[in-house]
């Protein structure tokens, strides 16, 4: 099973102020520039049941690019709207951009993976529940019929 390298500790808008965030955070509250990144937001290949790890691989690099790789990795909480009101909307705004691309991105045949999911944490988690889990699966039972 790969692993994903996240950020240390989860951070709370409230809890921490901004100028103890990682730099990394800090970029992932400043709202995306969607213009900059509309063309490479589509990936050549859209997610199936077949592609999981080359689709991963490349929509990673772009949310590294896009910077909102904290948000999607769930590492950036949602920082408290009523004491950190400009950081909060760059926050919502960055994970509706990366629902849009993780949906545009997606063969239809994904979608009720995601249907109900409200964060683009919540759509990454269940995709990596469904694909590293048969990915893990379909390697033993390779390894089994080998030896």
């Amino acid at each position: 099973m790969t692993s994903i390298t996240t950020a240390p500790a989860q951070v709370s808008g409230s809890a921490v102020a901004t100028s103890q965030m990682s730099r990394a955070h800090k970029r992932a509250l400043t709202k995306v520039d969607m213009k900059q990144f509309s063309d490479v937001a589509k990936l050549s290949q859209k997610l199936s049941d077949t592609n999981w790890v080359v689709w991963r691989e490349n929509i990673v690099r772009f949310f590294d690019l896009a910077r909102i790789t904290p948000i999607v990795y769930g590492t950036l909480a949602e920082p408290d709207e009523t004491t950190h009101r400009t950081e909060s909307e760059a926050w919502s705004l960055n994970d509706s951009y990366a629902q849009v691309v993780i949906t545009k991105n997606l063969d239809d045949s994904q979608i009720l993976h995601v249907a109900c999911c409200q964060t683009s944490h919540e759509m990454w988690t269940a995709l990596r529940a469904i694909h590293e889990v048969a990915g893990h699966q379909t390697a033993i039972a390779v390894q089994c019929a080998l030896f």
